[in-house]
């Protein structure tokens, strides 16, 4: 099996990760954003692509990097590849 690294596999799970300032202005309840959360990165998935709040639950984070690294272990995404790349590899001629 190949090596892969935490943003591809973010890419191919459809996980995208922002920077909290560039996205929004307000939290939830409408309050402005705290200037120190503005340069913080966050998890984003699809709706329904993960049980409901599994990616709430990923913490913000100081860089792009720690994000992605953090979905990779938080969503299992390395252990769902190898399991993916497991079953072709049973199927190839």
């Amino acid at each position: 099996m190949s090596t892969v690294s935490n943003r591809e596999l973010c890419e191919r799970f459809g996980i995208a990760i922002y920077q909290v300032g560039e996205v929004y202005e307000t939290d939830r309840a409408g309050r402005p954003i705290p200037d120190e959360d503005k340069d913080k990165w966050f998890v984003s998935a699809p709706v329904g692509t993960f049980a409901p709040g599994e990616i709430e639950a990923i913490s913000l984070s100081d860089t792009e990097e720690l994000a992605e690294a953090l979905a990779v272990e938080k969503l299992g995404l390395r252990e769902l590849w190898r399991t993916i790349e497991g079953m072709r590899s049973d199927y190839a001629l």
